[in-house]
């Protein structure tokens, strides 16, 4: 279980509930924890606390391996991002393994997330053992049934404060298709990024174009930005072209090609030195034909030298390298996304600063320590934009909830961040199912 935001009070909690059920009624029939099982559930229903409300909006989607059903009282919405927009819904995302099965949110180990979710307050359990206080919620239930692909969410879960809270919610997925893959020693994946530059050689008139080249990135990490792939991939291929008259979509053989350069950095196998890995392709072929800007179509199949093969089939528009990132000012854990609002820094030591990330606006700095859903522990932070290891900083953690992200605990991650004055810049990541930015004004305590 996992408590996202500390819960308010119950008057807080019912005046959200109220804002919630727009066609509320004190009918709590078919709903509530229930007699008979969760498939007696009224359809297409939310109830907290008493309070009975028609599903308006719905949606289910694979994500990373699982799937999701997300669901709300407000009409007319047809994507997570817009519902979760609300403030004042519930979502439900399980692995395959629990889809058809009815399991306990208290003690179930398999991967799932049941989150319910109004404002600031937020009740999470997840496939993780705490403490009813730490989750906000003392008992619950949840079952995912699916028809081809058609997945209904059944939940009942009822709150520390005694609030009780049901859904059953249904929605059509669609399919999730990504015909772009990447394979690296013989595991391939989806392509998540991709990115491009076009350098232009002039003539001496500086009108003339002589020649083009072409630089292109791709990487199976989900990031956004070049620099992103840069700090955050788990690896990448990169292509450079420097002919364009050789991206006619004909075949190129690698093998002593002085006009395209082929290679992997891969950042999960480091070198003795503890950097990055190169590697070079040694042979094989590539196809690339551009067909608009930005826009190519590749085919790599090649070996390096390191002996592993690597292989790339895309179609489409990538990235610019330069495209400009503009901060979200949120983190997101298991595909939800959380809003920083208030940020303190306490110099808590020579060697070490604690930061606080709350989602409440204007927290004092006794109320982001209590209300912070997210902590981290690092080294002092310079005016440099810098990265940070939980390799090389043995104190280095990220907290969220009862997770603890940490050399110690074995787990990879990176921070990278900046303080100039009193602004921070700072995105980091667990490589899994934590990413998170912020750029903006902090309080500091000395």
């Amino acid at each position: 279980m996992k408590k996202m935001n500390l819960m308010r009070s119950f008057a807080t909690l019912m005046l959200a509930a109220t804002a919630l059920c727009a066609c509320s009624d004190n009918d709590n029939k078919g709903n509530g924890p229930v007699e008979g099982g969760l498939e007696s559930l009224k359809a297409q229903t939310i109830v907290i606390g008493g309070n009975k409300s028609a599903v308006g909006s719905a949606v289910a989607a694979p994500f990373s391996g699982m799937v999701y059903v997300a669901a709300t009282s407000e009409s007319g919405l047809s994507t997570y991002d817009e519902i979760s927009e609300t403030g004042k819904y519930i979502y439900v995302l399980v692995s395959p393994s629990l889809i058809g099965k009815e399991f306990d949110l208290m003690t179930e180990l398999s991967s799932f997330t049941v989150m319910a979710v109004w404002g600031t307050d937020i009740y999470v359990a997840a496939a993780q053992e705490t403490s009813s206080e730490d989750s906000g919620i003392v008992e619950g239930k949840c079952l995912v049934k699916n028809d081809g692909n058609k997945y209904e969410a059944f939940v009942t879960m009822k709150t520390v404060e005694g609030v009780e809270i049901s859904m059953r919610a249904a929605a059509v997925a669609e399919e999730e298709v990504n015909n772009n893959t990447i394979s690296y020693d013989e595991v391939s994946k989806p392509i998540r990024a991709s990115f491009y530059m076009v350098e232009e050689e002039l003539a001496e008139d500086e009108v003339t174009v002589v020649s083009r080249a072409h630089f292109l990135y791709f990487t199976p990490s989900g990031v956004d930005y070049f620099d992103e792939m840069m700090e955050m991939a788990k690896y990448y291929v990169y292509i450079t072209l420097m002919n364009e008259e050789l991206a006619t979509g004909r075949t190129i053989d690698l093998e002593g090609n002085e006009d395209v350069m082929v290679g992997l950095v891969d950042y999960e196998n480091t070198d003795e030195d503890g950097y990055e890995s190169y590697f070079a392709v040694t042979e094989g072929s590539l196809k690339i034909k551009v067909t608009g800007e930005g826009e190519y179509e590749v085919f790599l199949d090649a070996k390096l030298d390191n002996q592993k093969n690597v292989s790339v089939e895309f179609t489409g528009a990538c990235t610019p390298v330069d495209a400009v990132k503009e901060m979200s000012n949120s983190f997101e854990f298991n595909g939800n996304t959380v809003p920083i609002n208030t940020v303190f820094i306490e110099k808590t030591s020579a060697q070490m600063w604690t930061l606080y990330f709350s989602g409440m606006s204007g927290a004092t700095f006794e109320e982001a320590k209590e209300y912070s859903p997210l902590k981290m522990t690092l080294p002092p932070l310079g005016e440099e934009y810098e990265g940070y290891g939980f390799s090389v900083y043995d104190f280095m953690s990220i907290e969220y909830g009862p997770n603890v992200w940490s050399n110690a605990q074995g787990s990879v991650g990176t921070v990278q961040a900046s303080l100039v004055g009193n602004v921070l810049k700072t995105e980091f990541t667990n490589y899994e199912n934590l990413k998170g930015e912020y750029e903006g004004e902090v309080n500091i305590v000395e």
